[in-house]
């Protein structure tokens, strides 16, 4: 396939005003750290409530994964719910499923009320399979969706244009464009109550009271602080360095002409595969994903692109346009497959976090701004049934020990590794377009080259937890392979939990 534009169809046809950043030395009631769907509805909900506060993003709001992704809002997390019930037990369970259908009605609320422009529509969500030998996975989620009293449908066919051995279906689910939503929300939230801040990376969290943030312009004082960055910027105490992985995953957008598909799917299979419709007035569009790996674990990633490529070909023959857009997603992984949203610990009840969504964000965003937002005003609300579920600072034995034992083998394996490689090419054999990491003298260099021929060349160790980067050939970044951060060739951090940049080397290879 021809080079992709990398820029996501969502943020190809959403546009607005961007937020001064932020500077100078002041104070307020809730500081949110994030721009993203959670960090902005729950700045919407608390600037209703009476609450002051400020929202800082590092980069645009939306910028990070709530714009590129597939934008499912379902309570239909893949077969979670069998494996839900063993680990999490039935009233812990049924609080997820009541958090997810609360989330959906927030989001259908205020698509509603503020972002009638943002195609939100209410559609069935499908899992299925073309592999007769997991059909007692299904099996085992049908008795507990029955358990749970969440209604399904099981087919032997579905609105996919190819056979399948089982497909799952639950009814009145829903999608939409997630930033033309996040927009208007942004737009609908008072300055002068809860002004937004983009381009205002923070750098440091100093709990306390108040607790302190910096960021590269200025200082805040908050009364509470709330973590909304898909992967939190303190690793202490919550350990999240090993109850959480990333991951990447990869779509692509395609002109669908008259073609019609019916709800959205997903596939139970190893890579899984993504699909969905999304209408626009100015022409709808297929949207296609799946064959995701561990961040900084991809190898050629272009090559994912072109698996995507291939699946449309092979198996949506009606659809004849070229795609218009593609572009990759990282997510956020947690041990025992739950998000954490709530106070980070009892040492730090005024620092909340909310992370782990588990490629399910559109949904468990609105959740977690519903409750983050009732525990910080006190407000009842049904969704605090959830809160003992979601508490960061638990520990399930039984779901997160496996987990988090591979989670620190992986973290050792991924510096071990790193340390071991590094090719003793020089920089200038870097062909433009490519990246290697480059050892000198027993150090190692991060070099890559732009396609214009421009050099780059920084320290090649993460500044999160010095873990070796990793090139990543097709979004053309500096990848961790530990913790996700990612970086711009020239070393600039792209995506945390990294704050500062990679460090410089020279062309001699020396700090």
């Amino acid at each position: 396939m021809s080079e992709k534009n990398h820029e996501s169809y969502w943020s190809r046809t959403a546009s607005r005003t961007e937020s001064r950043p932020y500077s100078g030395d002041s104070k307020c009631d809730v500081a949110i750290v994030g721009g993203g769907l959670t960090g902005v509805t729950t700045a919407l909900l608390l600037a209703r409530r009476g609450v002051n506060g400020v929202l800082l993003e590092a980069n645009t709001l939306g910028s990070g994964t709530s714009g590129y992704t597939t934008a499912k809002i379902t309570l239909q997390h893949g077969l979670k719910y069998s494996n839900l019930l063993d680990s999490a037990g039935l009233e812990n369970t049924l609080a997820y499923v009541k958090a997810c259908t609360l989330g959906l009605e927030l989001t259908e609320s205020l698509s509603r009320e503020i972002a009638p422009d943002c195609g939100f529509e209410r559609v069935s969500s499908h899992v299925y399979t073309r592999d007769p030998s997991r059909l007692q996975r299904f099996d085992d989620e049908a008795a507990a969706l029955e358990k749970l009293h969440v209604p399904y449908r099981f087919s032997d066919s579905c609105g996919l244009p190819f056979p399948v051995a089982r497909d799952m279906a639950i009814d009145d689910q829903a999608q939409f464009h997630p930033l033309r939503y996040l927009n208007a929300l942004a737009d609908s939230i008072p300055s002068d109550r809860f002004p937004i801040y983009e381009r205002s990376r923070v750098i440091e969290v100093t709990p306390g009271s108040p607790c302190i943030l910096r960021t590269e312009r200025g200082t805040l004082r908050a009364k509470t602080v709330v973590l909304a960055t898909n992967y939190p910027l303190i690793d202490m105490p919550g350990l999240y360095f090993v109850r959480l992985h990333r991951e990447q995953s990869y779509l692509m957008s395609v002109p669908a002409g008259d073609y019609e598909l019916d709800g959205m799917y997903i596939s139970d299979e190893e890579p899984p595969h993504s699909a969905r419709m999304y209408h626009d007035p100015e022409g709808d569009r297929l949207i296609l994903g799946g064959f995701g790996h561990r961040s900084g674990r991809g190898g050629d990633t272009a090559t994912r692109y072109d698996d995507i490529y291939r699946w449309l070909r092979l198996a949506f023959h009606d659809v004849t346009a070229e795609p218009d857009a593609s572009w990759m997603a990282q997510d956020a992984m947690p041990a025992d497959h739950v998000p954490c949203i709530g106070p980070m610990s009892e040492e730090t009840p005024h620092i909340y976090v909310a992370t782990g969504y588990a490629k399910w964000g559109m949904t468990t965003s609105a959740a977690a701004a519903l409750l983050i937002s009732s525990m910080i005003t006190g407000e009842r609300h049904p969704i605090l049934e959830a809160r003992a579920l979601y508490r960061p600072s638990r520990f399930t034995p039984g779901a997160s020990a496996r987990e988090v034992v591979v989670q620190g083998a992986h973290v050792t394996g991924s510096f071990a590794e790193g340390v071991l490689t590094g090719t003793t090419q020089k920089p200038e054999d870097v062909a433009p377009g490519e990246g290697a990491v480059l050892r000198s003298d027993g150090e190692l260099m991060a070099v890559s080259r732009s396609p214009s021929g421009t050099l780059s060349i920084c320290g090649a160790h993460c500044t999160h937890m010095k873990c070796p980067v990793a090139w990543n050939p097709s979004e053309r970044t500096w990848d961790c392979p530990c913790h996700g951060s990612r970086f711009e060739p020239d070393g600039t951090v792209k995506e945390g939990p990294a704050v500062r940049p990679l460090p410089g080397f020279d062309e001699a290879g020396e700090h």
